[in-house]
């Protein structure tokens, strides 16, 4: 079972995942989400939008899922515990209840657009950026727990970036990393192997971005990859 929202990487995500033969039994979308009490855009949302459309052509359709749609899905923790599942995966919703958590047997994994041990929270590939902190922008995958972003690591990797690249491409590319991840890792499970680690620091706690950080973190990373050689 998949616990996230209706967005272009979440959809590709999905897709990726069935591809590589792994069964999703249902797909749990939140239609409403938590708001910065400040403005955080819009900014490069539309230029987001279309590269992604255009990587992720035929990737985006969700004809093969079982979708439920709930406004929290912490609301939804009754249908969920019906529907027994045994693992899931987090892409995006908000904040779960223990209960909710209880539901799940073997686990929850959450997918984490971020070097969790170094920036966790929201916006972690932004901070990391902010801080210019450019080996740390990435993706960790980790058990679900009581502390957030803070559960055991199943799997990690940083982004490479190169000359080419764009802020708006990060989301598709840190994604893709996170789906790549994850088949492994479900592999791993359904062999009875997952492979797991304790984080072996506890990285800052970060909150939305606001809009005039945005602007400058924006600018900061196509400069610094017109910088670079490759």
């Amino acid at each position: 079972m998949v616990l996230s929202t209706d967005t272009n990487h979440h959809r590709y995500f999905l897709n990726e995942i069935r591809a590589a033969g792994i069964s999703i039994t249902s797909v749990i979308f939140e239609t409403s989400s938590v708001q910065a009490p400040f403005p955080t855009g819009p900014l490069y949302e539309d230029e987001q939008d279309l590269f992604e459309r255009q990587r992720w052509v035929g990737k985006l359709d969700l004809a093969h899922f079982d979708i439920h749609e709930v406004p929290n899905v912490n609301l939804a923790t009754g249908r969920i515990a019906a529907l027994n599942p045994d693992i899931g995966v987090v892409f995006g919703s908000r904040r779960l209840t223990p209960e909710l958590i209880s539901c799940f047997p073997a686990g929850l994994i959450n997918v984490h657009r971020g070097i969790a041990e170094e920036y966790r929270g929201l916006d972690s590939d932004l901070w990391a950026i902010y801080h210019g902190d450019w080996g740390n922008i990435g993706v960790t995958l980790h058990m679900v727990d009581a502390e957030l972003d803070a559960g055991d690591i199943v799997f990690q990797k940083c982004m490479t970036l190169s000359a080419n690249m764009r802020l708006s491409h990060v989301r598709a590319h840190t994604s893709e990393i996170a789906a790549m991840g994850m088949i492994d890792v479900l592999k791993q499970w359904q062999s009875g192997a997952l492979s797991r680690r304790r984080q072996t620091t506890k990285g800052r706690y970060y909150s939305f971005m606001p809009i005039d950080i945005k602007r400058i973190v924006h600018r900061k990373f196509n400069l610094h990859c017109e910088s670079l050689k490759i």
